[in-house]
């Protein structure tokens, strides 16, 4: 006879546990980690601890962690079902093999989206063609947020356009503002987390202007050039378009009044036509 066999000829008292946490009622976010904690004790000692949970109030049951030690807490990721009707039950085992459950029900298991507001351009601000606008946002997720998208429309959300999609939530993108001139400009930003759980943000109102280009700065002297003057620049106040810039929109003519070969290149980040001549004039 075994010491086994002998406890299960004598032990008729089944153990006593109590479910402390969580308590029925109680809500539980998708993804977030919870303590689920109980209070066991035997006439011997208690073996193992069960736990299981329902969502549909205890017709069916899955296994959360099974022949644990009695050590009164388990960390549990709560797992991607919503439902209104949860059951958490936990069971103790004693070397007799008897058992006793406790259980919590009427749990609730949500699904947190993530929350986002655009905090800048704002409605009734002006967007220069060709200019740079920070998108400034505010993100935030229970967890985390996993990607950021941007889209802009010019018709007052009829039509969507990309700005980026799938970006990181740095809470800030430079925008080069295209040449779609509106005063029915629209932006929207959307915000996921790990989940798939979205949140979107619009601001309306907003214009897409046409801003007409200067020349802020011109490195041409003010005189007759010679032969030695053989590279100038033109910087603008706003960007160029650069399939307009090339050596047949510049023209340059000598004394002699033929045309000079010319070389012209741009540079976007600012804004500056560099025109090149020959060595020498004709």
């Amino acid at each position: 006879t075994t010491i086994t066999e002998m406890i299960e000829a004598t032990d008729t008292t089944p153990p006593q546990i109590t479910l402390n946490s969580p308590t029925s009622g109680s809500v539980l976010e998708i993804a977030k980690n919870y303590n689920i904690e109980w209070s066991a004790t035997d006439n011997g000692s208690v073996e193992k601890i069960d736990i299981n949970y329902s969502v549909d109030g205890g017709s069916n049951w899955s296994s959360i962690a099974s022949d644990l030690p009695n050590d009164g807490t388990y960390e549990w990721t709560i797992p991607h079902t919503e439902s209104d009707q949860v059951v958490i039950q936990v069971t103790a085992h004693d070397l007799a093999g008897l058992s006793a459950s406790s259980s919590a029900e009427s749990l609730s298991i949500i699904g947190v989206p993530p929350t986002i507001s655009l905090d800048s351009p704002v409605t009734e601000d002006e967007l220069s063609i060709g200019s740079i606008v920070d998108i400034k946002w505010t993100a935030t997720d229970n967890i985390e947020v996993a990607s950021i998208d941007f889209h802009y429309s010019a018709d007052n959300g009829v039509v969507w356009k990309q700005i980026f999609a799938e970006g990181e939530n740095d809470g800030n993108y430079a925008w080069d503002v295209p040449n779609e001139p509106s005063d029915s400009v629209a932006l929207r930003g959307i915000a996921t987390d790990f989940e798939g759980f979205t949140d979107t943000t619009e601001v309306s109102g907003l214009s897409i202007v046409i801003e007409y280009p200067t020349i802020e700065s011109l490195s041409i002297p003010e005189r007759l050039l010679t032969w030695r003057d053989n590279q100038f620049s033109l910087t603008f106040s706003v960007g160029m378009d650069i399939s307009s810039i090339s050596d047949q929109v510049v023209t340059l003519k000598a004394n002699s009044e033929e045309n000079i070969d010319t070389g012209v290149s741009y540079t976007d980040s600012t804004n500056t036509v560099l025109i090149s001549t020959g060595s020498s004039f004709p």
